[in-house]
């Protein structure tokens, strides 16, 4: 039996998923096929409070708040600890009142001081980070971006945008586990940065995920130099950007062309697809 291809029609179809649709479609095609056209879907495990993804999107609108308030490293710079704080407790609880009637866990009066508590640890870690930095300007905040490579249309969020002496440099939070390499166009396992820097004009000159976890603080990523000394130097930037513009393009083109083979390139993340065993009935090849 060979499994016959089903091209992608943007026109009868509708896409979400941005950077995903690619991170999938490198790990196994059949499992981007049904996740993102199919519409497969995990059942939520039980939890108790707010889970990871609440969480982080709590912090990303707390620091929103703020960034969009400061502008850049000198304001935060002038703050003292007293109206640090301040400020930030201030956005927490907007952000709080803005989200309780979705994340009903908030409205109880001591697990909201747990979650608070906890929140404010992980921002005030990471805005003491923040002012070690080199000196730099938000140029943008939560900016949509749309990036098409032929019939596949991905819609784009870029959490921040920083000027860095006169450099531009990606920022993306997150607050779970975090994979510190997989950019190598040759094996792209990780495309949501290097999909980012194609999809922003002029290109940034690096990118960095802001990891915020009560185990690391911490930037990690890509640059071509200069912009942080947590980087990782990359000499021939414009190169790797060309190359990674042609491995975005080939998993795209996989995608729209409707490859839903059942070939596993990652095999840890394939693991942590598990709900889609059932469809994929990887199991059988074994």
């Amino acid at each position: 039996y060979e499994q016959p291809k089903v091209p992608l029609k943007m026109s009868k179809e509708i896409m979400k998923g941005g950077a995903a649709i690619l991170r999938n479609q490198f790990i196994c095609p059949f499992n981007s096929f049904a996740i993102h056209r199919l519409g497969a879907k995990p059942i939520d495990p039980p939890h108790q409070g707010i889970n990871q993804r609440q969480r982080g999107i709590l912090i990303h609108e707390v620091l929103f708040k703020l960034w969009n308030q400061w502008k850049s490293s000198d304001k935060l710079n002038q703050l003292t600890d007293r109206e640090l704080a301040l400020e930030i407790n201030e956005s927490i609880d907007l952000t709080f009142s803005s989200n309780d009637r979705s994340m009903l866990y908030l409205r109880g009066s001591r697990y909201r001081k747990l979650e608070k508590l906890l929140i404010n640890r992980l921002i005030t870690a990471w805005l003491r980070k923040e002012k070690s930095r080199e000196p730099f300007e938000v140029l943008e905040l939560e900016q949509s971006y749309t990036v098409k490579f032929g019939e596949l249309s991905l819609q784009l969020i870029v959490d921040r945008l920083d000027l860095v002496g006169g450099k531009r440099l990606i920022i993306d939070y997150k607050t779970g586990a975090l994979k510190t390499s997989g950019w190598d166009p040759e094996e792209l396992k990780e495309p949501q940065l290097p999909l980012y820097v194609v999809a922003c004009h002029p290109n940034p000159n690096g990118f960095a995920f802001a990891h915020l976890s009560p185990d690391a603080i911490r930037l990690v990523g890509e640059s071509d130099g200069l912009l942080s000394p947590d980087l990782s130097e990359v000499e021939e930037w414009h190169a790797r950007i060309l190359d990674w513009k042609a491995a975005l393009e080939k998993l795209a083109y996989s995608f729209s062309s409707g490859d839903c083979n059942t070939s596993v390139n990652d095999l840890a993340a394939f693991k942590q697809q598990y709900f889609l065993l059932p469809l994929n009935r990887f199991t059988e090849t074994l």
